[in-house]
């Protein structure tokens, strides 16, 4: 049967209450706020008429101001899964109860925002993608058209594993100091670590610090530009082997010791190469070789265009004078007489200061003439001796301040006792032996 109930409509059908309408519920004398229960769309409904709805106990609203909004005080349990259709704004903290997240979207903080871990000494707040083989990564990036940058206050750390930090293509820029504590930077091949514009590397602050730049096995290392290849090395200690498959240009440097030029050349260019000293110095050249040649300096004259008289070496001794001027004092130059191919032939001249001009002292041609400019003097007294194929001459003291020509000669001399024939004599000695050479003026 139907019972009418406060004028309402409400009808009780057996054990059911049924109404044409809404259902509305006055707590109080509050006729503004109230409570109503309808069906919209087969879907049944509870809402906050005036207000809005508050579940639970009492509670203080942060965000609910309107009849659409709903309080829960105390706890919201929901056994079962949740699905927010809409923005889920938080006045509080969630607590996660050390339970996983999964197939989350993109998540999107406010400026100023922090995630962080619960305060406390080994705390850790790890960021994890991927399992243990995953190819996932963690890309921390900004959407903004500027610079995508990540900013890591204080220590970060790796553990061991393999882990490290990629980029797809972007610079990585670190604008503070990086501390490695007995670790290693491993780069993939072929990979560049770049410096930019007056950026240094370096080991520690005081002197004694070293810096290690090594390569394993036959790897080299490699300083270069993309223009021209420079490296300057300004203070350095060198070690070990130094090798250079481009120009290298170095600067006034102290040798610690032995230089091993392995076979190689020195390149000067266009221009010389000089050895200086502040003490009395001697160039040696000395070799372990057990050959039949011990060292020798040779002189290579390499000319397109060679000529007859062209000086092909020379070896020059220069000293100054007591005005300061620095001239030549003596040289000995190495002169081409025929550059025929097949006819060549070549002499050495020596060369003198002579009242402050060059003079050619003497020089010996390429089939023996040895032609001085003026004469030759002996200084050492040394007898004659009878030698075969040789003629030769020499200075001999036969008697107190008595020093004569000394003659050797392959052939006896003839005797002639007739002293008329002649107006002078001179005695020479020849083959041991003391004659007088007789002169006539006809």
């Amino acid at each position: 049967m139907a019972v009418e109930m406060f004028k309402q409509g409400l009808e009780l059908f057996a054990d059911q209450w049924q109404s044409p309408g809404s259902i509305s519920f006055y707590a109080s004398a509050d006729l503004d706020d109230y409570i109503t229960i309808s069906t919209t769309s087969n879907r049944p409904l509870i809402t906050g008429v005036g207000n809005y709805l508050v579940l639970g106990v009492d509670g203080t609203a942060g965000s609910a101001t309107s009849a659409d909004d709903v309080l829960v005080g105390g706890k919201l349990e929901v056994d079962g899964a949740t699905y927010l259709d809409s923005t889920l704004t938080l006045a509080g903290a969630i607590a996660g109860g050390d339970q996983a997240w999964t197939g989350v979207g993109d998540m999107t903080f406010t400026a100023g925002s922090i995630i962080t871990a619960i305060d406390g000494a080994g705390t850790t707040l790890l960021f994890k993608s991927g399992g243990l083989t995953g190819t996932t990564f963690i890309t921390l990036t900004s959407q903004s058209g500027g610079t995508d940058t990540m900013i890591l206050g204080k220590s970060f750390y790796f553990d061991a594993g393999g882990e490290y930090i990629v980029s797809d293509g972007s610079t990585l820029t670190i604008a503070g100091a990086v501390s490695f504590t007995g670790s290693t930077i491993v780069t993939a091949d072929s990979a560049t670590i770049e410096i930019g514009a007056a950026g240094v590397i370096k080991s520690g602050a005081t002197d004694t610090d070293t810096l290690l730049i090594a390569a394993n096995d036959t790897t080299f290392i490699t300083l270069t530009t993309a223009a021209t290849d420079v490296c300057t090395i300004a203070n350095a200690t060198m070690s070990g082997t130094w090798l250079a498959s481009g120009t290298v240009t170095i600067p006034a440097i102290t040798l610690g010791g032995n230089v091993t030029t392995n076979g190689r050349t020195f390149e000067a260019g266009a221009g010389s190469i000089g050895i200086n000293s502040t003490a009395a110095s001697l160039l040696f050249l000395t070799t372990t070789s057990d050959g039949t040649y011990g060292p020798y300096l040779q002189m290579v004259h390499e000319s397109a265009n060679p000529a007859n008289d062209d000086i092909i070496g020379a070896i020059q001794v220069t000293g100054r004078d007591s005005a300061g001027a620095q001239n030549i004092s003596s040289s000995m130059n190495f002169v081409a007489e025929n550059v025929t191919d097949g006819a060549e032939a070549t002499k050495i001249e020596w060369y003198n200061r002579v009242v402050a001009a060059s003079n050619l002292a003497m020089s010996l041609s390429s089939i023996g003439v040895l032609a001085p400019d003026h004469s030759i003097m002996f200084g050492q007294s040394q007898d004659s001796v009878l030698a075969a194929d040789q003629v030769s001459l020499g200075g001999y003291e036969i008697g107190a301040a008595n020093r004569v020509l000394a003659i050797s000669q392959e052939t006896a001399v003839a005797v002639d006792v007739d002293e008329t024939k002649f107006s002078h004599k001179m005695q020479v000695r020849i083959n041991g032996a003391t004659y007088f050479m007789m002169l006539t003026a006809t």
